[in-house]
């Protein structure tokens, strides 16, 4: 793993917000072998606020994109697997907007729905 202690060090000139696929699979396998992924997965499936008042960047909000980002890579896939994300997820998966479209693209890539 490098050694990255400020946005200038990462590939691609430090543009913020932007960081290189292989630096980012670097850090999803990294975030996998630690209690992350199942910590989120028991926030959004155990969230006791309904959806409609889940706000940007709320807890949930927050939880529910580091499993998409999660998701885009192997490892960290089956870290999710096991956290138990597809069942956690099940009942967002009907729903309309943002947090519907990250729960079955979560979903997807864990081979619980169809591409």
């Amino acid at each position: 793993v490098r050694n990255v202690t400020s946005v200038d060090d990462l590939p691609g000139g430090g543009r913020r917000g932007s960081v290189p696929d292989g630096t980012a699979e670097e850090i999803c396998a990294l975030v996998a072998r630690t209690e992350l992924p199942g910590l989120a997965v028991r926030c959004v499936g155990d969230s006791p606020r309904p959806t409609a008042r889940w706000t940007k960047d709320s807890a949930e909000d927050v939880c529910l994109g580091l499993m998409c980002n999660l998701a885009r890579f192997q490892p960290s896939t089956d870290a999710l697997a096991r956290a138990g994300a597809a069942r956690a997820l099940e009942r967002l998966e009907s729903l309309p907007g943002i947090h519907g479209y990250r729960a079955r693209a979560v979903r997807c890539r864990l081979g619980e729905l169809p591409l």
